[in-house]
């Protein structure tokens, strides 16, 4: 019989398990709130991308209005350069006219002075080439004036542009300078209204009488041509005199027909002249020069499709036109939406099966079922296993000495010859009685070697094993072998 007994504490085993069951639930917890919100939250790599196509687009839109602004620029540059030699060369005209005037008659008055004739023929004739002079000079002035009109019609048309009024003085160069930098302000409005008009000519049905009909051929796509600044460079001075019929016919002018297409644009809020002359060109019935491809754009695969409605359309161009704005929408939500399906491709490449996580958790639950298992186990053995309280007070019974019982010591009391039992004391114990009373005495100490362990020190044998000390002259006698107590490990 076994008087040692060791008790397992599954309390500690427990609480770990349970630690281990509550951290692996925050876990799960934490990790489904990280999932949450990453769905909404963009990457770097796209956070990257949207920067560089805004810096991109930027890029752009800022190289294509820097083009624009320059070609503006050299435009008016060059009308500005255009007025400029006009008015240097109305100058140089003027100032050679009142030479050549000066000169003649300077010549005229000496050949008259020095050469007074004495008959009245010469006189007579000398009367005439004077009277042929004073219309040369006459018609020459009306030419000069008619110029002089046509700077001051010029300047005024280009003044008009800003609501000032312009002279032909020492203010003219800054009335300019202020039209044209209007000009420069204003180009892309009249463009704007220049291709109005021209949609709405070309919209605008025929309303003209039957002779304009038969005299200007039908044209769908009028253009609109405005007079160069070169065609109203003055005509040289002829020196050779004139006949009598150009004489009438220049200060008696016929009003010329008027041209086969005249469209009012003083409506407009740009000061331009009242009529705009047309030019009938034989084109087809459609024109797709003015049809351009749209520039391309970025779609996210979230965002909502934003195409142009449909429509029916009544010509060629609009049909192409918006097969032009439906291409770049289409292209963008296809290309996001082939990026976000690469995308999703990989990330499920990168994920664990359902199935094997499924496996994995039947298979940590069936270990965790064994280890529950096992404690219970433990726990109904460990039921009927002394205490270490009880095991303590054990030990210290067998250590302390009775001394309140009356009989005597308890010992074996033989013959030291033969080995056998002599007559005992009176009242003393048996060998046979303390065995079946106390059982076999042991031959090792059970001592507490740490807190929840129980270790064993068995004792030598050099030390008093026996009853005697002295070798006996027998045989000794028997002694009882020792039986060591197998302690049973609950794993």
């Amino acid at each position: 019989m076994s008087l040692v007994r060791i008790q397992f504490d599954e309390t500690s085993l427990i609480t770990r398990f349970t630690t281990v069951d509550d951290k692996l639930d925050r876990h799960e917890e934490m990790i489904r709130e990280l999932q949450k919100l990453l769905q909404n939250v963009p990457t770097r790599d796209e956070l990257n991308e949207v920067r560089n196509e805004l810096n991109k687009n930027i890029d752009e839109k800022v190289n294509l209005l820097n083009e624009k602004i320059n070609d503006l620029n050299n435009k008016c540059d060059k009308a500005i350069n255009d007025v400029d030699s006009l008015k240097n060369g109305l100058e140089d005209r003027l100032s050679q006219l009142s030479d050549f005037f000066n000169i003649k008659l300077r010549q005229k008055s000496e050949e008259l002075s020095g050469l007074i004739p004495r008959d009245n023929s010469k006189l007579l004739e000398l009367a005439e080439r004077i009277g042929k002079c004073e219309n040369l000079i006459t018609e020459n002035k009306g030419t000069i004036l008619s110029t002089r009109d046509s700077v001051q019609h010029i300047a005024t048309s280009i003044a008009g542009l800003n609501s000032t009024n312009a002279s032909l003085d020492g203010s003219l160069p800054s009335t300019m300078n202020g039209s044209m930098d209007f000009l420069r302000a204003n180009f892309g409005q009249i463009y704007e209204e220049l291709n109005n008009i021209k949609e709405q000519l070309y919209k605008q049905p025929s309303t003209s009488s039957t002779p304009i009909k038969s005299s200007v051929p039908a044209s769908p796509r009028p253009q609109i041509t405005t007079p160069r600044l070169s065609m109203l460079s003055p005509r040289p001075v002829e020196e050779a005199p004139k006949s009598q019929q150009q004489q009438q016919q220049q200060q008696h002018p016929q009003p010329q027909q008027p041209p086969p297409l005249i469209v009012n644009i003083s409506k407009t809020n740009v000061g331009k002249p009242s009529a705009v002359n047309h030019e009938s060109v034989s084109k087809p019935d459609y024109d797709l020069t003015r049809v351009r491809p749209y520039p391309a754009m970025k779609a996210n695969w979230y965002d909502d499709p934003n195409l142009p409605p449909i429509q029916t359309f009544v010509n060629l161009e609009d049909a192409i036109d918006f097969i032009y704005r439906l291409h770049p929408p289409l292209q963008a939500y296809l290309t996001a939406m082939n990026k976000k399906l690469a995308e999703t491709v990989e990330e499920l490449g990168r994920k664990i099966d359902r199935d094997q996580v499924d496996r994995l958790f039947l298979k940590i639950q069936s270990i965790i079922g064994e280890l529950r298992s096992h404690i219970d186990a433990l726990k109904n053995n460990l039921k009927n296993t002394a205490t270490r309280d009880e095991i303590n007070d054990i030990f210290e019974e067998l250590m302390i000495a009775n001394r309140s019982d009356s009989q005597t010591a308890v010992g074996r009391v033989r013959c030291m010859a033969c080995g056998r039992e002599t007559p005992q004391v009176t009242g003393a114990l048996t060998e046979a009685e303390l065995q079946r009373a106390l059982g076999t005495p042991p031959n090792s100490i059970a001592y507490r070697s740490g807190p929840s362990h129980v270790g064993v020190c068995y004792n030598s044998r050099d030390g008093f094993d026996s009853e005697i000390v002295e070798t006996p002259r027998s045989v000794r006698p028997f002694k009882q072998k020792r039986v060591k107590s197998k302690i049973k490990s609950p794993f």
